[in-house]
């Protein structure tokens, strides 16, 4: 459905759910609203930010599709989501911020960095274990001299 009515028709099964979505979104006609049950949630449809190029010619054209924006459940609670406008996640959601305006952040990794990632922790482990293979014993005589002994395990 699309955004721009106040109130639907209080024949459609979707009344209720429509009058629990906050009024700037059933007002605006720039977004679009879906739903797969009369209990919600809503999914709202709308454009993601972009930054133009700088040889684009503005005001750039819009998408002709729609991205996922956000989520209302059927009381009315709001999810919305950020997408990142212009770096390697481009059109990725990076950021989520509830009804009560908590925000959240999504930090998105590529495969690649989690491979490097996975292999400097497997050197670094490795390291850890050739030191740790050491076992000391200090041992002291009777006239209080004092000796220690580290030999290799494993």
């Amino acid at each position: 459905m699309r955004g721009g009515v106040a109130k639907l028709n209080e024949s459609h099964r979707l009344a209720p759910l429509w009058q629990a979505l906050p009024e700037e979104l059933r007002m605006s006609p720039h977004i679009y609203l879906a739903t797969n049950s009369p209990q919600g949630p809503w999914w709202i449809l709308g454009w993601s930010e972009r930054v133009p190029g700088v040889d684009e010619v503005l005001p750039a054209p819009l998408p002709p599709y729609r991205v996922l924006t956000g989520l209302v459940d059927r009381f009315g609670r709001t999810l919305t989501f950020r997408r990142e406008a212009v770096g390697e996640f481009t059109g990725e959601i990076t950021g989520v911020t509830d009804g009560a305006g908590r925000q959240f952040r999504l930090v998105l990794t590529t495969q690649a960095q989690r491979a490097e990632e996975a292999q400097q922790q497997a050197v670094a482990a490795e390291q850890n274990d050739q030191i740790s293979r050491f076992h000391c014993r200090t041992i002291q005589n009777m006239a209080g001299i004092t000796a220690s002994a580290c030999q290799r395990c494993g």
